[in-house]
């Protein structure tokens, strides 16, 4: 899945006029990479999930209260970042830079504007 091991060279890099040219080559990029769920909206940001483990009582005897034990469900998560990454950098690396740059001045603006 790693990006460097498929050449992105058949993508035309995107100057903002060739739209149509540039989103054909992208989608085949993102076939080869199976990471179009990514920028389908079909991939969500998973939740962690962590294993019950046996009920332990209070102290005063009252109720149980489950104990959560380790995260079951670490390799998915792991698999969904890892197809995050490979999508924004294939994106970064088929968008012209004088364009890169200006996504990127909106997009830490937008970040460090959330941030108050």
């Amino acid at each position: 899945m790693a990006c460097a091991n498929k050449n992105l060279a058949h993508v035309v890099k995107f100057d903002g006029s060739n739209l149509p040219f540039w989103r054909l080559g992208l989608d085949v990029a993102l076939e080869e990479h199976d990471v179009q769920s990514v920028t389908g909206g079909t991939l969500h940001c998973l939740p962690e999930i962590k294993q019950v483990m046996e009920k332990v009582s209070s102290n005063e005897g009252g109720p149980f209260t489950p104990t959560c034990g380790p995260i079951i469900n670490t390799d998915a998560i792991r698999e969904s970042k890892i197809k995050d990454c490979t999508a924004r950098r294939i994106l970064l690396t088929t968008i012209e830079l004088k364009l890169n740059n200006r996504t990127t001045e909106r997009w830490l603006a937008e970040k460090q504007h959330s941030r108050f």
